[in-house]
């Protein structure tokens, strides 16, 4: 949250008060999110089996199929 034309008493004013609403409940604040790479792992580990790696999973050019493999 930004208040650009306040100076920074007034900021500092706005954010106590938003701290205040916050505390008695009126405001609720929002869990933050996870972002887990537990689908990434997983991916990475049948990639490296040789899974994902079909005909629908390969880049078309006109010179003929190119495969796209990412070798990590």
């Amino acid at each position: 949250m930004c208040f650009p034309a306040l100076s920074r008493k007034d900021k500092d004013v706005r954010w106590q008060n938003i701290r205040k609403l916050v505390k008695d409940g009126f405001i609720i604040r929002k869990p933050t999110k996870i972002h887990s790479r537990s689908r990434a792992r997983r991916m990475k580990e049948a990639k490296r089996k040789g899974r994902h790696f079909g005909y629908g999973s390969k880049e078309v050019e006109r010179s003929g199929v190119t495969v796209r493999i990412g070798l990590n």
